[in-house]
């Protein structure tokens, strides 16, 4: 398991643990602009509103 903070421009904070953690596959996703949404582990962020994505723990 991987723990990821991720904070978004609208001031949320949230700490959460994934099993694989690809950075590039996001990275791909926050530039696609037909994406509207994308899903970390169990939560749903808006493309857009994604700010930081860091690695807590391995």
């Amino acid at each position: 398991m991987v723990k990821l903070k991720v904070t978004t421009h609208s001031g949320e904070e949230d700490v959460l643990e994934v099993e694989v953690y690809r950075p590039e596959e996001i990275t791909a996703k926050r530039n696609d602009g037909d994406i509207q949404a994308i899903q970390i582990g169990d939560n749903s962020y808006s493309r857009i509103d994604i700010k930081n994505i860091k690695v807590v723990e391995v």
